[in-house]
């Protein structure tokens, strides 16, 4: 997600995403007071930090004294001694509240080329003491859910990546072979929404193949541009598409090519200042240019932000911190970027300073920003950190990280730096070899939720 970046007109439609906050009020409300998700004094921020390639799901409180409240296992098909290798990549990636419920899409389960989705009862983390770990076992029996959790097929390929709709959580669907070749991304990507008040229910997925200049290939990244307009990364053919939101229906609008950008990636997108930035990079260590493109329906690309210039390497997220749209890159592009958003088009900014610090883990190996999320209010930014390319049998040495920002001339400055996952007082336990349960190679999506007194239910009567 990537991280997950949304618009404020959500935040009271009940669906929480990055800095959403869910809905209800009083007794009626969906957030439990209790164990890992303990909110003593709303509002609170919890972040959460999927460690995608472990098959783990990290809380984090991140109020005034960020806190490790406990982690959720979602290793379906265990993985011996943390290998992922061959059939074992189950992957929970871009999770969201919904409701009273945590919803994990799951890239490869039951099949590698098959994906689910899971409605986990956000009472069942509540239920959990703080510190502790969820276990898979609690919620999943071996081939579906446990209690009151539901585990359905996605019936679609990689529907990975999540957006909130007033409607409901909007799934986009990748629909090809992440791990084949680019050249044969070529099959149009299609998205799920979902009904938030319809928990367990998968509509058929719907192909992005309708568009007035051609399909949309191999969907990443969905936002929210407005109440009423989506816009999804098409990595197969290096576009972006626009569609209409009305109710449960997608309208299609546009497809807007960025040229020239055949055999780029472009996965990762935000929504700012009523346009979307799309990132457009190289794949691996290239020094052709990088860079942030503001679009809308019409396709007007306008003015385009070019990352490091000459530099070699790609990029990874983007977040939207302020009004300002970082980018993070890695390789020789490696840093966090501001983008200004406003009405004269974007512009790149210098990197954020001091972070160097982070770029080196345990075994003093090259980490790499992975993965992006900030609050609402843009004052902090959690990054997730890790290797460039782990092998499955690599403990990743990987990390999260929350930075407190402050307004400067062109973006945010860091004013300090948080270590969620060094293993020190309210810490998340560091990785240490030979146990798979620490290991972060790739710490991300991350998602970050709001919790006010409104959310919170009402003690229950003695």
């Amino acid at each position: 997600m990537t991280a997950l970046r949304r618009l404020a007109p959500l935040l009271a439609l009940g669906i929480g995403v990055a800095a959403c906050t869910g809905g209800g009020e009083g007794a009626d409300g969906t957030w439990p007071d209790g164990g890992i998700l303990a909110c003593g004094a709303p509002p609170c921020t919890f972040l959460l930090a999927t460690a995608s390639l472990d098959d783990r799901i990290e809380v984090f409180e991140i109020g005034a004294e960020p806190a490790y409240r406990g982690a959720v296992d979602v290793d379906l098909d265990p993985n011996p001694d943390g290998d992922y290798g061959g059939d074992r990549l189950d992957e929970p990636y871009e999770v969201a509240v919904v409701g009273s419920d945590l919803l994990v899409p799951i890239g490869h389960y039951p099949r590698r080329d098959a994906g689910s989705l899971l409605w986990l009862p956000l009472d069942l983390l509540a239920g959990t003491p703080a510190g502790g770990t969820v276990p898979a076992d609690a919620y999943f029996d071996g081939s579906a859910g446990r209690g009151d959790a539901i585990l359905a097929g996605a019936g679609a390929r990689e529907a990975i990546f999540t957006a909130p709709t007033p409607a409901g959580p909007l799934i986009a669907a990748f629909e090809n072979d992440l791990f084949a070749a680019e050249d044969t991304w070529t099959t149009p990507g299609a998205l799920l929404l979902l009904d938030a008040a319809e928990r367990g229910h998968v509509p058929a997925p719907r192909t992005l193949d309708d568009l007035p200049q051609g399909p949309c290939d191999a969907a990443g990244e969905a936002v929210l541009v407005d109440e009423a307009t989506v816009a999804v990364a098409c990595d197969g053919n290096e576009a972006v598409a626009f569609y209409a939101l009305d109710g449960a229906d997608l309208s299609p609008l546009a497809l807007c090519d960025l040229p020239p950008a055949s055999g780029t990636r472009v996965r990762y997108l935000a929504a700012a200042a009523g346009a979307v930035f799309a990132a457009e990079s190289p794949i691996t260590a290239s020094p052709a240019p990088a860079r942030v493109w503001r679009l809308d329906p019409s396709c007007s690309l306008g003015a385009v932000a070019e990352i490091a210039p000459g530099a070699a390497g790609t990029l990874t997220d983007l977040a939207v911190v302020g009004d300002v749209v970082v980018a993070a890159g890695s390789l020789g592009r490696r840093g966090l970027f501001p983008v200004t958003t406003d009405g004269a088009g974007p512009a790149a900014c210098p990197a954020l300073e001091g972070l160097d610090g982070l770029w080196t883990g345990a075994d003093d190996r090259d980490l790499e920003p992975v993965a992006l999320a900030a609050t609402e209010d843009g004052t902090r930014l959690a990054v997730g950190l890790g290797p460039f390319l782990p092998t499955p049998d690599d403990p990743g040495y990987g990390r999260v990280v929350l930075l407190d920002l402050a307004p400067g001339d062109c973006g945010p400055v860091v004013t300090a730096i948080r270590d969620l996952s060094d293993g020190g007082p309210g810490a998340a336990p560091a990785v240490a070899p030979g146990a798979p349960a620490t290991y972060r190679r790739m710490p991300g999506p991350l998602a970050i939720h709001r919790v006010t007194a409104a959310d919170l239910r009402a003690p229950a009567m003695p």
